[in-house]
């Protein structure tokens, strides 16, 4: 159990969610509002509750983890500005932060090319890159929340997009056949012709 708390993974998880005590309850709160509104959304997606569910936590958990403030008292000068330089490669690796920016979009980007119909992908990947320039863009403007403005962050938000957007393409056969097989459990007639039909009659009115 040791090893597992002083993993060079864990130990900055465990540290951010010291610093940032309003995370998990804004978590649990996207979490509870998700399943509440799963239902209109899965209508419209035609999809079923619980991958809408995930969908609309994806997509709104990324707010929850970059805006709170952090609860440890920090300068406003400390944070004034924005690092508008990508960071040198040798700075890279710093307790995961660069994984974590990955990771932190990653969802968002295979759950919403996965679960969307076609027509409404290449927007919702559009609304979905505009999360990471609001986030840096009220960090930048609201020095109170303890946060740094860095390009890198950007740069690495978007990676993680495309990424799950490249997992949510090749995903999308599988949502596919799970929603035929949906279909045929509730009991819909598969496509093709009526079956009281036979060649060269129609069927009764």
């Amino acid at each position: 159990m040791q090893a597992l708390v002083d993993h060079p993974v864990v130990v900055p998880v465990v540290a951010f969610l010291r610093d940032h005590a309003v995370v998990v309850p804004a978590l649990l709160v996207l979490a509870v509002a998700s399943v509440v509104l799963a239902g209109p959304v899965a209508r419209r997606l035609g999809s079923g509750r619980p991958a809408a569910a995930l969908l609309l936590l994806a997509c709104s958990a990324p707010f929850a983890m970059t805006l709170p403030p952090s609860s440890v008292e920090v300068a406003p000068d400390a944070v004034a500005g924005c690092v508008t330089t990508l960071r040198r490669l040798g700075e890279w690796g710093r307790g995961g932060e660069e994984l974590a920016n990955v990771l932190l979009t990653l969802p968002a980007g295979l759950l919403l090319v996965a679960l969307l119909p076609r027509a409404a992908v290449a927007p919702g990947l559009a609304l979905a890159a505009c999360f990471p320039l609001l986030v840096e863009g009220v960090q930048y403007a609201v020095p109170a929340l303890g946060r740094s403005c860095e390009v890198t962050d950007v740069v690495l938000n978007l990676l993680g997009i495309a990424v799950g957007a490249l997992l949510g393409l090749a995903a999308r056969p599988v949502v596919a056949a799970a929603r035929r097989r949906r279909g045929l459990r509730r009991g819909r007639p598969a496509p093709g012709p009526h079956p009281s039909a036979s060649p060269g009659t129609s069927a009764r009115p």
